[in-house]
């Protein structure tokens, strides 16, 4: 066990740059986008950013973490803090409070990395859990691993033509619009101004053989007509789905399952071993969501849950205030 006092000290996202984080990525294999400062600049929303660095008593670096600052009260952490070693994980959160508040924060919630030990709170709405494919194999054994029904969809795809090719700047109005109009069928309301500046800033952060990812554009043959898309960020051995997309065509085609196929493909090419498919449902009673989980759990990847989510009071006085919102925050 780390036994010693864990320091902690501001820092800005340019100091958190790949050589001072290449140690994580070595001792995990990859980082959560929401850790990685040049992407999470971008997929903070209406967040504002702050970063913070742990160190031992020894001077060594023991973590660090990139905290979303919402609605002036409210810390979260997204999959960290990044830490050295799991036991460095309670010791690095306790040493951040004093620092949060001192920002006048009251509340710090923390989606927990996976496989990090429980950190006392009260549980949080939101848990996480995702499915993970090991692409590491050839592609024919990678495809052959796929259900038999993902299988024909993608074989069904392709030979109706559709085409997947890297999604160009002239062609990042029409991802957004058509991404808005499919959370709309689902009765989720998307702002298409703000999904416009997250897509721009993801394709221009991703560009020609980026290693931070890629963009994927389907069409209808030789047409230049968008029927649908992915967005793809990698890190060390990983790369993350991050969105996607499918137009209603007609006739209905499985265009996502060929979009993802494709995805697989070029992150194999680019070294990554993992593939992570980026979140399960554990709600079972939602329709859309049960749909949702069908398509990526046929792609038969690992389900792994991670540790709960808790919303820690940085003052005692949030406590009662926490236990009547139960789970709503």
């Amino acid at each position: 066990m780390h036994q010693n006092i864990i320091r902690v000290r501001p820092v800005s996202l340019i100091d958190l740059n790949e050589a001072r984080l290449a140690p994580f990525v070595i001792k995990h294999g990859h980082l959560s986008v929401h850790q990685v400062p040049a992407i999470a600049d971008i997929i903070s929303e209406d967040a504002r950013l702050a970063a913070y660095e742990f160190f031992e008593e020894s001077g060594q670096m023991a973590g660090y973490a990139i905290v979303k600052i919402r609605h002036r009260i409210l810390a979260d952490i997204s999959f960290g803090p990044v830490v050295m070693h799991r036991d460095l994980f309670i010791p690095c959160l306790n040493a951040l409070k004093p620092a949060l508040r001192r920002m006048g924060l009251l509340l710090l919630r923390v989606y927990p990395p996976y496989d990090a030990p429980d950190f006392p709170g009260i549980p949080a709405k939101f848990n996480w859990a995702t499915s993970v494919v090991d692409i590491s194999r050839s592609e024919e054994d990678l495809l052959k691993s796929f259900s038999p029904n993902h299988r024909q969809s993608i074989r069904k795809a392709a030979s109706a033509g559709i085409r997947v090719q890297d999604l160009k700047a002239g062609d990042v109005a029409a991802y957004v619009k058509g991404h808005v109009a499919m959370f709309a069928r689902r009765g989720i309301p998307k702002s298409e101004a703000e999904s416009l500046g997250l897509v721009g800033g993801l394709h221009q952060l991703c560009g020609d053989e980026s290693a931070n990812g890629f963009m994927l554009s389907a069409h209808t043959g030789d047409s230049d007509h968008l029927v649908g898309g992915g967005i793809f960020l990698c890190n060390g051995d990983t790369c993350d789905y991050y969105q996607g997309y499918a137009d209603r065509t007609e006739p209905p085609l499985p265009v996502l399952h060929l979009v993802l196929w494709e995805a697989m493909k070029r992150a194999r090419a680019m070294g990554c071993l993992r593939f992570d498919l980026s979140g399960i449902s554990l709600d079972d009673n939602d329709i859309q969501l049960k749909a949702v989980n069908d398509f990526k759990r046929w792609f038969r990847g690992e389900i792994i849950r991670y540790p709960a989510t808790v919303v820690v009071p940085l003052y005692s006085f949030m406590k009662p205030v926490l236990r009547l919102a139960g789970q709503r925050i």
